[in-house]
């Protein structure tokens, strides 16, 4: 579940102004500085600089605020640190990874209890709000060659446990070390691969 999050600055006006992105209307506030400048980050893959990229257009158009753009800032906890420190004001975040990688809690399956608890969390230990979610769902998936997998009769990720041994995999560094990643199907299913490679998002 897709959300991003915002570092309200204590004692500034906020403004509301209600947008529609990929089918969907939410409305967020945002604060005004002395000097009217919001700035937007990202991690460094595709999918998180495209969201920033529309967040900081669609204020642009619909605010008179300036936009400055900070995107492609590494990983996870390097975007997180400056949403803490006020280098950056908001970025595109999913609430798995809220829970999991930054408050280092166990995976909970009910997406409403999810959002509900990185809000609480979130709010209480950093001043950080989550904004209204914006309505997709960025799971994860194991993927091979269909002709491998026919050959191999590979139909579920128990089949796979079987010639996972004899297998190279590629993964994002940061699911790797994921309990609702590498780290979980190895506890659940007893998945081994001869080789873990880690990637670069893109």
């Amino acid at each position: 579940m897709n959300t991003y999050r915002i570092r309200q600055r204590r004692g500034k006006i906020s403004i509301g102004f209600v947008v529609g992105l990929l089918g969907l209307l939410y409305s967020f506030s945002l604060p005004v500085w002395a000097t009217d400048t919001i700035v937007v980050g990202s991690k460094n893959f595709m999918e998180s600089r495209l969201l920033a990229e529309m967040f900081a257009q669609l204020i642009e158009a619909r605010t008179e605020l300036t936009v400055t753009r900070r995107l492609g800032l590494a990983g996870t906890q390097v975007c997180f640190e400056a949403l803490k420190t006020g280098g950056i004001d908001l970025y595109p975040e999913y609430t798995g990874t809220g829970l999991v990688t930054i408050l280092g809690e166990p995976p909970m399956n009910d997406r409403a209890s999810v959002l509900n608890r990185v809000r609480t969390e979130f709010l209480h230990r950093w001043d950080i709000w989550w904004m209204a979610p914006l309505g997709f769902e960025n799971s994860y998936a194991l993927a091979l060659r269909r002709n491998r997998a026919q050959t191999l009769g590979l139909r579920t990720i128990s089949d796979l446990v079987r010639v996972a041994p004899q297998m190279k995999a590629g993964f994002g560094y940061e699911f790797i070390q994921r309990e609702d990643g590498l780290v979980g199907l190895n506890k659940a299913y007893g998945l081994q691969f001869q080789k873990v490679i880690g990637m670069l998002q893109t």
